[in-house]
C-alpha cells in the first residue's frame, strides 16, 4: 500500500524537486523513520527509471540526427543531378525552337556540334561535382 502511494506521489515529481523521502510524510502520514528501506528501494527505481528514459531519449535524438544527414545526403545528389541536366536542358530547349534565324539549325553538322557541346558540357559539370565530392555514394 505505502509503496503504491509513494510511486503515485513520484509521479507527479519532477527530476530536481522534492524527493519521494522528503513528499511522502506529507501526503500519506508516515513519520520520517519509518519504512525508510521501502522510500530508498522507491528512490533508487526512480532514479533508474528517470536514467533510462534519459538514455531512450538519447538514442532517438541520435536516430533522428541520422535521419537528417541521409536526408542531406539525398538532397545534395538530387541538386547536383539538378545542376548537371538544367543547361543540357537549356540548350535543349533553345534549338528546339522552330525559328529560322537560330544558328546552327541549317547546317548539316549543326546538330553534331551541338551534340559534342552537351557531352561536354554533361562530362565536364559531372567531372567538376565528382572532384568536389558532391557525387560520391554514402547512402
Amino acid at each position: 500500500m505505502l509503496g503504491g502511494l509513494a510511486l503515485f506521489a513520484a509521479s507527479y515529481l519532477e527530476p530536481g524537486q522534492v524527493t519521494v523521502t522528503a513528499a511522502l510524510p506529507l501526503i500519506v502520514g508516515v513519520a520520517p523513520g519509518t519504512s525508510r528501506d521501502v522510500l530508498e528501494h522507491i528512490e533508487r527505481v526512480l532514479t533508474h527509471v528517470r536514467r533510462l528514459e534519459s538514455s531512450a531519449e538519447t538514442a532517438v535524438q541520435m536516430h533522428f540526427s541520422e535521419q537528417n544527414n541521409r536526408t542531406n545526403d539525398i538532397m545534395r545528389a538530387l541538386t547536383v543531378l539538378t545542376a548537371i541536366f538544367l543547361p543540357l536542358n537549356f540548350v535543349t530547349g533553345f534549338f528546339g525552337m522552330n525559328f529560322e534565324g537560330l544558328p546552327l539549325i541549317h547546317s548539316a553538322r549543326g546538330f553534331w556540334v551541338v551534340f559534342v557541346l552537351m557531352l561536354i558540357l554533361g562530362v565536364g559539370l559531372s567531372t567538376f561535382f565528382w572532384r568536389k565530392r558532391y557525387l560520391r555514394s554514402r547512402l
